[in-house]
């Protein structure tokens, strides 16, 4: 899975290209597990995997650095992972004089080695919101995203600066079938908001129409 999907996202990062790479579909279906899976061994998911890469082009000096930042979108919110401190508050996405958009006050961390990664990458995985459902006795009611930052020079020599977005959704869910209440209703039906308003960016791309990235904070996020 990784040489097929992240592997050809990489390379062209390395080169200077902002990327994103989503797991998407209905809860339950795995996409937790094929993109965040193990953090050490055999079963591995892509996202440490895309950590260690970064790590190798590191250490044969092809790329100059690597940062990264976690963060959660939950109910139209964004949160740092980093820290269940820095959790507590409410994040918001400013914009750059040359369009690029940004969090503010979003914890960076740079990317140094693989065991400082994981440290990290399990605490935000431990905070992120998750509740259990008819389908899913461990279902996230947010969308996980982690973003490398790289820099380096390309083969032209071009020095370039490139970020490579890779998030975990939460899945699309009928209440009917999931049999939440309350909390995790609003929960629900804020997911599936916010995985329409992606769809509808998405295809507006494909069909080469302007698409309204600022409908929505998860679509605002990955503008870049």
């Amino acid at each position: 899975m990784f040489e097929q999907t992240a592997l050809p996202l990489l390379e062209s990062l390395c080169k200077g290209f902002n990327a994103t790479l989503l797991a998407y579909g209905q809860t339950g279906s795995g996409k937790t597990h094929t993109i965040c899976g193990d953090l050490v061994g055999d079963s591995q998911g892509i996202i440490p995997r895309v950590a260690q890469y970064l790590l190798d082009q590191l250490e044969k000096n092809k790329l100059d650095q690597v940062q990264f930042s976690v963060l959660e979108v939950y109910l139209g919110e964004l949160y740092d992972l980093s820290s269940r401190t820095q959790n507590l508050a409410k994040l918001a996405i400013r914009e750059r004089p040359n369009g690029e958009t940004f969090v503010q006050n979003l914890r960076t961390f740079s990317l140094v080695d693989f065991d400082d990664f994981v440290k990290r990458f399990q605490t935000a995985s431990e905070i992120r919101k998750v509740a259990a459902t008819r389908q899913n006795d461990r279902s996230s009611r947010s969308h996980l995203i982690v973003t490398f930052r790289v820099q380096g020079v390309n083969s032209q020599g071009v020095r370039f600066d490139s970020l490579f977005n890779l998030g975990d959704l939460s899945g699309s869910e009928r209440v009917s079938k999931s049999g939440v209440e309350g909390k995790e209703f609003e929960q629900a039906v804020n997911i599936n908001l916010d995985l329409h308003s992606l769809r509808t960016v998405v295809l507006r791309i494909k069909e080469k129409a302007f698409p309204s990235f600022r409908e929505n904070a998860l679509t605002r996020l990955l503008q870049n």
